[in-house]
């Protein structure tokens, strides 16, 4: 049902009085009784924040902890009425406002997104799961990657070591992150550059090692087919074992 007007401009007010504390009137409000709205909105983004954010929270100084989440109340205005996905648009706020630089912490944003990252993959809709036809792995096994996964391409190592540690290692790293399809787990797996390609080519259709050999060796202008096709067969049997990809046909 759509609202009237008034009450909908009344909600805005409301909002903006809980997100800057700034105060004017609001038809039907008294004012001994708004920064008590004020104080229990905050709350809920606050325990929000702190249980999508363990981590970061854990790692950063009490301080800049609550910066970013107060700067994201005051200042943001969310997209989505839904409190579970606020932690994304809290990531791409802290992103956008750079305050990786200000605070002097180059990994900030990568540890935020692996967080979040976790979230996302853990609360993906379920969908029509693949079904093993075999378990024995050949080059010609077509194979399926399990649905529930992302992979970020991080500028620091956060998922090896304490992010000040990864601050010291620049570079490209990436991280698979994935949930079991019997437990509901989520897991993540460090990859290399040519690993994460080839999931990504798997993740557009279905198809075996032997198919994607030559589209691999060409992006990657390798000359040594074997030795890849060795590597490539080692990496999706382990895969497979961990639930990452099924042998579909």
């Amino acid at each position: 049902m759509l609202l009237k007007v008034e009450t909908k401009n009344i909600q805005e007010q409301l909002a903006d009085y809980c997100r800057t504390g700034i105060e004017k009137p609001i038809a039907g409000t008294r004012s001994d009784r708004l920064p008590h709205y004020r104080r229990l909105v905050y709350n809920v983004i606050k325990n929000t924040m702190e249980s999508a954010f363990p981590i970061t929270e854990e790692w950063l100084a009490e301080e800049e902890w609550e910066t970013l989440v107060y700067d994201f109340f005051a200042q943001h205005q969310s997209q989505t009425p839904a409190v579970w996905k606020l932690p994304k648009e809290f990531v791409e706020f802290v992103t956008e406002s750079n305050y990786a630089e200000t605070l002097h912490k180059p990994a900030l944003n990568d540890l935020l997104w692996f967080e979040w990252l976790e979230i996302e993959v853990h609360t993906m809709p379920d969908t029509t799961e693949p079904i093993a036809t075999s378990s024995a792995f050949t080059s010609n096994a077509i194979l399926t990657i399990n649905p529930y996964f992302r992979i970020q391409q991080a500028a620091y190592p956060i998922h090896l070591m304490h992010a000040n540690d990864a601050a010291k290692h620049h570079g490209q790293w990436f991280i698979l992150l994935y949930r079991e399809i019997d437990s509901g787990q989520v897991k993540f797996i460090r990859l290399s550059i040519l690993h994460a390609v080839l999931l990504e080519k798997l993740n557009e259709h279905a198809q075996s090692i032997q198919s994607l050999l030559p589209v691999i060796t060409s992006l990657f202008g390798i000359t040594d087919l074997q030795t890849t096709f060795d590597q490539l067969t080692t990496f999706c049997q382990d895969m497979i074992k961990q639930g990452v990809l099924i042998i579909t046909d």
